[in-house]
This record gives C-alpha cells, structure tokens and sequence, in this order.
C-alpha cells in the first residue's frame, strides 16, 4: 500500500499522477482530441502505472467507482 513507501517514493507518485492527469485534461478538454495529445496521455498515464507496478504498489478495484460507458 502507498503508506508503506518512503516520502521520496510518495513524491515521485504524486509528481507522476499530477503528470498523468495535466496530460490527460490537455487531451480531453479540446474540442477534438488529437492522435498527439491521446498519446502523450497515454505515455504519462503508463508511466505512472509502469512505476507503481515497480514500487509493488497494490489496491483494490473495488475501491473505483466506474461509470459511463467505462461501468
């Protein structure tokens, strides 16, 4: 779980969620998305799920609500 990482580790996460999800309102806020944007979303995102897959990082699906056409 993230309680158990170091203050460096839980940095390092929050700076690449923050990265992941700056990417990702670029993406998604035009009008249109474009293949560049989706892409540079998708590599932040994947960065982010790459270092907590590393760091051995577990939770729960329960816990995320999905909904849209993601339920």
């Amino acid at each position: 779980m993230i309680s158990a990482l170091s203050n460096e580790q839980k940095e390092l996460l929050s700076e690449l969620r923050h990265r992941a999800q700056c990417c990702t309102q670029m993406a998604v806020s035009g009008p249109q998305p474009t293949a560049v944007t989706l892409e540079v979303a998708e590599t932040a995102m994947d960065a982010l799920l790459r270092k907590l897959t590393d760091m051995e990082v577990k939770f729960p699906f329960e816990g995320f609500p999905l909904s849209g056409s993601y339920a």
